[in-house]
C-alpha cells in the first residue's frame, strides 16, 4: 500500500490553503495514477501531472485542474430539415421525410405521417412534417446532455401541440398563427444511446402537430446514471431468410476500463461518424480475463443450428504504444488490441465456447489510424487464421437464452457491434466472396400480369422505367450509307420523311472538328454489323452522339470509339494523362429530351462520360463501354445518370470508368438492374431517391479506392443521397479490401445519409424481384382506356361529343375502336385518340347507353380486347354532381386546396343540409387511395340516422387515381340532412372525395 504523505505535501506546498485541502478530501473518490503517462493514456494530452501520486488518492492533473472535473468532451451535434423528398433542403442539415423509417435518425412508426412543401418561405420553413397522432422521432447518441431546438410553424394556424423528449413533457400548449414559425427550446439528458422526440397535438380548432426542423446541440458527455436494467435481449434485424442477430455495442453501460467512444471512421469514399465502446487500460492483461472488464451481451436463438458470431471491432493506435508492456506497438503483435470472449447458457450456465482470446491479423485496410475487422481465433488457422475463417462458428440450441462475455485485455481496441446468424446464411454469403467475374445473379423473371406492384410503393413506377412501351421493333430501313457518305444528311433526311432506320453498311466512319452526330426524332442509327461498323472520333468539341429535344431516337449495335493523341487512357483510377482536357462526351442525351435509346454498342475509350442519361424514359441496354482519357476530380469519366428520372440501365458490361453516378436533383425512379460493372455506384449531388439497383454483378479492381456501393463526401460539398433508394441482390467484390459488402441474397438495403448502404425490414415481392417490366416481351399484351377515366360507366348529356384515347403495353401495330360493334377507325401509331372532331359515330351522341371496344393488333399476331359502357342521359343530371369539399359541416377531415376531401380517419363525417333526393336510387361517388380504402355509409338526418346505403372503397393505387364507384340506395321523400360516415381499420388515412351525385 501507499504510504499516505497527504501531511508533507501540505507543509511543503506554499500557498495551498486549508479550504483547498479541505475540498480535495471530498472530491477526491479513488487513486487514479502511478505516472503522468498513465493519466495521458486516460485523459489524453491534456493532461500534465499524476498529483499524490503515491497516495491512496492521487488525481490526474489537466493544466491547473483536475482532469476528471474538467469540462466534458463535445459531444456532437445533429441538423434535421423535415419536409418532402424533393422540396430545397437547408445547408447543412440532413433531410428528414415521413418515409425516413430506418437508420440513425428516422421515425419509429411512419403510418399516418406526412410530408408537405408549402412553397413559400425559406428552406428551413417552408416545408413541414404533420400528423394527427403521436409520433417519436429517435436519434442515436452518444450518451450525454443535449439542447434540444425544434422549430415550428406553417401557413395555417395549429394549436395545443406537445413535445416530448425521453417520455417526459418538454413543451406543451403550443400555438401557431398562420405564418408564424418560432422555435421551442429544452434540455435532454440521455443515457440509453437514444434520443427520443414524440410529437403530439392535444386537440382544440386544429387536430395535427407540425414540425419544421430539429437541432440537438451536445452540451456535456455525462450523462446521468441509467436506472438498473436487466441486461438486453437482442432482436433479430434485419429480417430475411435467415436468422440474423445484430447488437450494438453500446446496448450495454461500459464497466472498468470500457468507455463510450464516438470517431469517424474515414475511407477514400465514405466520412461516417460511429459510436462504439473502447477498451482503454493503462496495461494491457496478459493474465487471461478479468472479470472486472467483461461486457455481457444477452441473445435468444429461433432456431438450432450452427451460428456464426462476429464481432466487428477496430484498433485505435494512438491509445497504445511501446512503453505499455502488453504490447509492442507494431502491426500484427499478437499481444496488441485484442479481447478474451464466452458463450454460455443464460440459464444452465453451461459454456459453449470459450473463454477464447480474439486478436487482430496484420492487415492495414482502411488507414493508419483505425484497422476493422480481422479478428482471428488463433486455435481456427493459427496466426493467419483470420484468413482462413474470421467469424468463429458455434452449435446453438432452439429458442434458447445465452450469454456473451466479452472481456477487454489489449488497450484501444473499439466494439462496434456483435453479428450473430445462421451458417446457411453465411454459406449464402459466402458464395458471393468467390471471385464474380462477370456473373449476373440469376434472378427470377416476372410480368406485371403475375406481380402484386402494391408491395412497395415505387414498383409501380420501376415498372415503367426506360423507353415508354419498349423499343420500338419491325422499323422500316429508309436509307442505307456507306464510308464516306454524310451521316447527319442522312439522319436529316429521314426525319423529314417521318422517321425511320439509317444503316450504316460495315466500314470506318470518321467525326473530326466541332461538329459531332445531332440525333433526330423516330430516327434509328443501325449498324449493320456491332463489330464491323466503327465510328471514329477525333473531335475537339462535343459530344459524339447528341441526343436534344428528340423522342423515340435510337443508335444500335455499332461500335464508337474516341482517340485523343497516340496512346489508349490508362485504366487505373485516378488516370488523367492528358491533364484533364478530354471533354469529348460519347453519347449525350440532353434533359429536354425523353424515349431515347443506346442498344447494343461497343464504346471504347471515351474522352469524358460514354453515357450521359438525362431527360426521362431512356434506355441503355447491351452495350459494352470500357475506359474513358478523363477520369479526373470535378465529375469526369462517369456513366452518368445525371438529372434524369426512369432511366432503365440493364445488361450493361461496364469497365474503367471513375463511377457509376446517380446524381443531382431531378434524378428518380431509375433502374440499373442486371448488368456487369466494374466501377462503383455513387450517389452524389442529391438525387431525389427512389433509384433501384437490383441484381447486379459488381466487382471492383485492386486501383480502385471507392466502395462498391458509396455516396460523396460533405468535405467536398456533395449533397447526401435521397430517400427510398433500394439496394438489392446483387453480387459485390472488391479487390483493394478483400470484401463482398451488400451481397446479401434477399436482404434490401437503402442510403441514408453519406457512406454506404445500410440494411432494411422491407421484403422482397413474393415473385423474388423489385423490377418488373412494363414494356417489352416479358409483358403481358394489353390495352386499356384513359379517357374517359377508366371505369364501369360513364355518364354524359345528351348531344355529348365523346373523347376516348388508349394506351398499351407489348408491340402494338394498329388499334382499331368500334362502337357497338360498328368500325370507327384504327390508328397505326401513338397516339391512340378518337374524337368527335374527326369521327362522326362520336359526335352529338343521342339518350341511351353505349358500349365502345378498343382492339389492338400485336406484331405477334395476337389480339386484345377492352370495352367500357356510355350512358347518355338528361344533361341535368349532371348538375346534379356535388363537390365534396362543399360540405356545411364536418368532423376529423380536411379540405385540400378547396378541391376535395382529404385526411380521412375511421370515425369522420361530412353533412350536406337539406339536400333533395327525392326518388333517388343510386349514388355514385369519384375517390382515390393508396390503401386498404374503408366505407362509406350514407346516412339521413343525423349520424345514427337511418342508412340510405353504403360504398366499400378499396386501392386504386394513388392518391390521384380517382375512380367512379356506385351503389343501390333507398329513397327520402322530403328534403334531409344527409350525413357521410366514413369507416375502416386502422389509424390511417382512408381515402380522397372528390365529388358525388344521387340519380
Amino acid at each position: 500500500m501507499k504510504p499516505n504523505n497527504k501531511l508533507k505535501r501540505f507543509l511543503l506546498c506554499i500557498g495551498i490553503t486549508f479550504l483547498s485541502v479541505f475540498t480535495s478530501a471530498f472530491v477526491t473518490a479513488q487513486d487514479q495514477c502511478d505516472t503522468t503517462q498513465q493519466c495521458r493514456v486516460k485523459f489524453g494530452s491534456s493532461a500534465t501531472d499524476c498529483r499524490d501520486s503515491r497516495s491512496n488518492s492521487s488525481i490526474c492533473i489537466c493544466g491547473s485542474e483536475r482532469c476528471d472535473i474538467q469540462a466534458s468532451p463535445k459531444l456532437p451535434s445533429f441538423y434535421f430539415d423535415f419536409g418532402t423528398s424533393d422540396s430545397p433542403r437547408q445547408v447543412g442539415y440532413l433531410r428528414v421525410t415521413s418515409s425516413s423509417l430506418t437508420g440513425t435518425a428516422r421515425w419509429i412508426d411512419g403510418s399516418s405521417l406526412r410530408s408537405l412543401d408549402r412553397e413559400k418561405n425559406t428552406h428551413l420553413n417552408r416545408d413541414i412534417i404533420y400528423s394527427r397522432y403521436a409520433r417519436t422521432f429517435r436519434v442515436r447518441v452518444p450518451n450525454g446532455s443535449y439542447r434540444v431546438t425544434v422549430t415550428l410553424g406553417d401557413t395555417y394556424s395549429h394549436d395545443n401541440m406537445v413535445i416530448k423528449a425521453q417520455g417526459e413533457i418538454k413543451a406543451s400548449d403550443i400555438d401557431r398563427r398562420a405564418n408564424e414559425w418560432r422555435n421551442e427550446t429544452f434540455s435532454v439528458d440521455v443515457s440509453d444511446g437514444n434520443l427520443d422526440l414524440e410529437f403530439s397535438d392535444a386537440g382544440g380548432s386544429d387536430r395535427n402537430w407540425v414540425v419544421n426542423a430539429v437541432v440537438i446541440e451536445g452540451t456535456s458527455s455525462t450523462a446521468p446514471t441509467p436506472k438498473p436494467t436487466p441486461e438486453p435481449i437482442s432482436t433479430p434485424l434485419p429480417e430475411s431468410e435467415y436468422t440474423i442477430i445484430s447488437i450494438e455495442a453500446e446496448s450495454v453501460s461500459p464497466v472498468g476500463y470500457w468507455r463510450s467512444h464516438s470517431y469517424f471512421e474515414t475511407t477514400p469514399a465514405t466520412e461516417i461518424r460511429r459510436t462504439g465502446l473502447i477498451f482503454d487500460p493503462p496495461n494491457s492483461f496478459l493474465s487471461g480475463p478479468q472479470s472486472n472488464q467483461t461486457l455481457v451481451y444477452n441473445f435468444k436463438t429461433k432456431e438450432a443450428g450452427v451460428y456464426n458470431l462476429a464481432l466487428f471491432m477496430a484498433r485505435d493506435t494512438t491509445r497504445f504504444s511501446k512503453e505499455d508492456p502488453g504490447g509492442s506497438g507494431a502491426w500484427g503483435d499478437p499481444r496488441n488490441n485484442d479481447v478474451y470472449f464466452k458463450i454460455s447458457e443464460s440459464q444452465s450456465k453451461k459454456v459453449v465456447h470459450g473463454p477464447m482470446r480474439l486478436f487482430f491479423g496484420s492487415r492495414r485496410d482502411l488507414n493508419d489510424r483505425l484497422v476493422w475487422g480481422n479478428m482471428y481465433d488463433p486455435t481456427n488457422g493459427g496466426k493467419e487464421g483470420w484468413k482462413n475463417s474470421s467469424i468463429v462458428k458455434h452449435a446453438l440450441k432452439a429458442n434458447t437464452e445465452y450469454k456473451l462475455e466479452v472481456t477487454g485485455r489489449g488497450d484501444g481496441v473499439i466494439l462496434d457491434r456483435i453479428s450473430i446468424k445462421t451458417t446457411a446464411n453465411q454459406r449464402n454469403t459466402e458464395r458471393h466472396r468467390a471471385p464474380v467475374g462477370e456473373r449476373i445473379p440469376q434472378l427470377p423473371k416476372v410480368s406485371i400480369k403475375t406481380s402484386d406492384l402494391s408491395q412497395y410503393h415505387a414498383m409501380q413506377e420501376w415498372s415503367k422505367a426506360g423507353v415508354e412501351r419498349g423499343i420500338p421493333k419491325n422499323l422500316k430501313i429508309k436509307k442505307t450509307i456507306n464510308p464516306g457518305n454524310n451521316i447527319q444528311a442522312a439522319i436529316d433526311e429521314v426525319a423529314n420523311g417521318g422517321g425511320g432506320v439509317v444503316l450504316l453498311k460495315n466500314g470506318i466512319y470518321k467525326l473530326s472538328g466541332t461538329s459531332g452526330i445531332k440525333m433526330k426524332s423516330k430516327v434509328v442509327l443501325r449498324g449493320e454489323s456491332r463489330a464491323g461498323v466503327r465510328i471514329e472520333s477525333r473531335l475537339t468539341k462535343g459530344p459524339s452522339i447528341l441526343f436534344d429535344r428528340v423522342e423515340y431516337a435510337g443508335v444500335e449495335n455499332l461500335t464508337h470509339q474516341f482517340y485523343f493523341g497516340n496512346s489508349d487512357p490508362r485504366h487505373d483510377w485516378y488516370g488523367n494523362p492528358d491533364n484533364n482536357k478530354s471533354k469529348i462526351d460519347s453519347f449525350h442525351m440532353t434533359i429536354n429530351s425523353k424515349n431515347n435509346w443506346i442498344k447494343d454498342c461497343n464504346i471504347i475509350n471515351s474522352g469524358n462520360h460514354p453515357i450521359t442519361l438525362s431527360g426521362s424514359h431512356h434506355t441503355a441496354t447491351g452495350n459494352y463501354i470500357d475506359g474513358a482519357y478523363n477520369k479526373g476530380g470535378g465529375g469526369s469519366g462517369y456513366y452518368n445518370i445525371w438529372k434524369g428520372s426512369y432511366m432503365l440501365v440493364k445488361n450493361e458490361n461496364i469497365r474503367n470508368l471513375r463511377h457509376l453516378g446517380i446524381l443531382m436533383q431531378n434524378t428518380f425512379y431509375n433502374v440499373v438492374v442486371d448488368n456487369f460493372i466494374a466501377t462503383d455506384i455513387n450517389f452524389h449531388l442529391g438525387d431525389v431517391g427512389h433509384n433501384l439497383i437490383e441484381g447486379n454483378s459488381i466487382h471492383l479492381p485492386k486501383h480502385h479506392g471507392w466502395g462498391v456501393v458509396s455516396t460523396g463526401l460533405p468535405r467536398f460539398k456533395h449533397m447526401g443521397p435521397g430517400d427510398g433508394n433500394i439496394i438489392v441482390n446483387n453480387l459485390t467484390r472488391h479487390d483493394k479490401y478483400n470484401t463482398s459488402e451488400y451481397s446479401q441474397e434477399n436482404l434490401v438495403y437503402t442510403m441514408e445519409g453519406y457512406g454506404g448502404p445500410v440494411p432494411t425490414k422491407i421484403k422482397v415481392p413474393k415473385e423474388g424481384r423489385f423490377y418488373v417490366p412494363a414494356w417489352g416481351d416479358e409483358v403481358q399484351k394489353q390495352i386499356s382506356f384513359v379517357n374517359p377515366t377508366p371505369r364501369d360507366n360513364a355518364i354524359l348529356g345528351v348531344g355529348s361529343n365523346l373523347e376516348v384515347t388508349v394506351e398499351g403495353q407489348g408491340d402494338i401495330q394498329s388499334i382499331a375502336l368500334y362502337r357497338d360493334n360498328t368500325f370507327v377507325r384504327e390508328e397505326l401509331q401513338e397516339p391512340y385518340e378518337w374524337s368527335g372532331n374527326k369521327d362522326v359515330l362520336l359526335q352529338n351522341l343521342a339518350e341511351g347507353k353505349y358500349e365502345f371496344r378498343a382492339e389492338a393488333t400485336f406484331a405477334d399476331g395476337m389480339r386484345a380486347n377492352k370495352s367500357f359502357m356510355v350512358t347518355i342521359g338528361d344533361s341535368t343530371q349532371l348538375s346534379k354532381r356535388i363537390q365534396a369539399e362543399d360540405f356545411d359541416a364536418q368532423s376529423g377531415i380536411q379540405n385540400v386546396l378547396g378541391k376535395k376531401v382529404g385526411y380521412v380517419n375511421n370515425g369522420d363525417w361530412i353533412r350536406f343540409n337539406g339536400l333533395s333526393i327525392a326518388q333517388a336510387s343510386s349514388f355514385s361517388v369519384n375517390v382515390a387511395t393508396p390503401t386498404q380504402g374503408g366505407t362509406i355509409e350514407i346516412r339521413s338526418g343525423s349520424l345514427q340516422g337511418p342508412l340510405l346505403g353504403s360504398v366499400d372503397v378499396s386501392n386504386t393505387f394513388g392518391w390521384d387515381k380517382f375512380v367512379s364507384l356506385q351503389t343501390n340506395v333507398a329513397s327520402v321523400y322530403t328534403s334531409t340532412d344527409i350525413f357521410f360516415v366514413f369507416k375502416g381499420s386502422g389509424n390511417g388515412y382512408l381515402f380522397d372525395i372528390d365529388y358525388f351525385q344521387f340519380d
